[in-house]
């Protein structure tokens, strides 16, 4: 099983993930969710219809070959998980995401981080296409590690620049994300305050001022475009024979 490897860290390996580990990982994603305390604040667990239409989600999402997890190779174990996709103003993408499901949770979800994409979008003159991280998580063992952190976050934007998108996009949930984020070079790009969000007649995320947060941020890190292979080769042409002959020429 062969998948391309972005970094390595002790017994570690970042990694892209291999169509034969995606049953693997929806499991390893839908267990971390459903015991993340913020969605539990959410009540995501009680939904019955929840954990389905996230399966399908993760499944369409992994199929973009676009995700990478971390790989304890020692033990065979997935330590963390980076769940992204290319997400295109020209496709359509946010739009048939939500065709895909049917629970009101996750459609709130979408909807939240739509909406601000929208409004970010409004300020800056060109598509609006970027890698967006839906999901990410490293076990705890490793998530105070700094230095995996940042070759993970790394792995992240490499990804985007080789998918050929000018952005990585990220909507936190939660302040503490945010400051990761920001460490690791992202910029609050839009703040959407819960108890200003309506979403249906109603405030979904209003529960989260009970774990003392007021507000959800988009975030993004623009990339710069890989440059071309031919410019990264030495070109052995005229002017550099010509350069040559002349050096010659004054010894």
């Amino acid at each position: 099983m062969t998948s391309i490897v972005w970094a390595n860290y002790k017994n570690l390996q970042i990694r892209d993930v291999h169509e034969k580990q995606r049953p693997q990982i929806k499991e390893y994603i839908l267990k971390n969710v459903l015991n993340n305390a913020v969605y539990q604040v959410l009540k995501y667990h009680e939904n019955p219809t929840f954990k389905e239409d996230l399966s399908r989600i993760i499944q369409h999402i992994l199929e973009n070959d676009s995700s990478i997890l971390v790989m304890d190779m020692e033990n065979n174990e997935i330590q963390g998980i980076a769940l992204m996709k290319c997400m295109s103003e020209e496709w359509r993408s946010w739009t048939a995401l939500k065709v895909l499901i049917s629970n009101q949770n996750l459609e709130e979800l979408i909807d939240l981080t739509k909406i601000s994409i929208t409004n970010a979008s409004e300020e800056i003159p060109e598509p609006w296409d970027s890698l967006h991280l839906f999901y990410y998580h490293i076990d705890p063992i490793w998530s105070e590690d700094l230095c995996l952190i940042s070759k993970f976050f790394l792995a992240i934007s490499m990804v985007g620049q080789n998918m050929r998108m000018p952005r990585v996009t990220y909507m936190a949930l939660c302040r503490e994300e945010g400051l990761m984020f920001e460490e690791q070079g992202f910029k609050e790009l839009w703040r959407i305050l819960y108890s200003m969000y309506v979403y249906r007649d109603r405030r979904p995320f209003d529960h989260l001022r009970d774990l003392n947060e007021m507000y959800g941020c988009l975030y993004e890190k623009k990339l710069e475009a890989l440059r071309p292979f031919q410019e990264l080769t030495i070109r052995h042409d005229g002017g550099n024979e010509k350069e040559t002959s002349e050096k010659k020429a004054i010894k």
